[in-house]
């Protein structure tokens, strides 16, 4: 296993109007995340309608998000199944590339957890 660094990027850009986002915390109505795995940028956006996996990552969208530095040792053979992780959402997909178990349910939930898992905040 090698140590992998995870970004996970926090955000209400590019966001469509969704009626969930009532209850969802300004500034954390959605997530996704990105890594750097032997010197390339894989960028992993879900959303209700599809998942985006796309090299490289724009800058400029990161200037107006909350972005947490998350690494550890990680085994991309190890494909976790979780309870939590069932719902199709931003969250629970992030959460399933990170490999972590969490109960978090909406991005700000997720936020507050990587925190006390060790991620540190950046400033793009």
């Amino acid at each position: 296993m090698e140590s992998v660094v995870f970004y996970i990027v926090f955000t209400d850009m590019n966001v469509e109007p969704h009626w969930i986002h009532r209850f969802i915390r300004r500034g954390f109505r959605h997530c996704f995340c990105y890594y750097e795995y032997r010197g390339e940028k894989f960028c992993l956006d879900t959303t209700t309608a599809n998942i985006n996996y796309h090299l490289g990552v724009d800058k400029t969208f990161l200037k107006y998000s909350r972005v947490l530095k998350f690494k550890y040792k990680f085994d991309f053979n190890n494909k976790i199944f979780y309870f939590w992780n069932m719902w199709p959402t931003c969250v629970s997909v992030t959460k399933m590339v990170l490999g972590i178990r969490s109960r978090a349910v909406t991005p700000y939930q997720l936020y507050k957890c990587l925190l006390e898992r060790g991620a540190e905040l950046i400033n793009i």
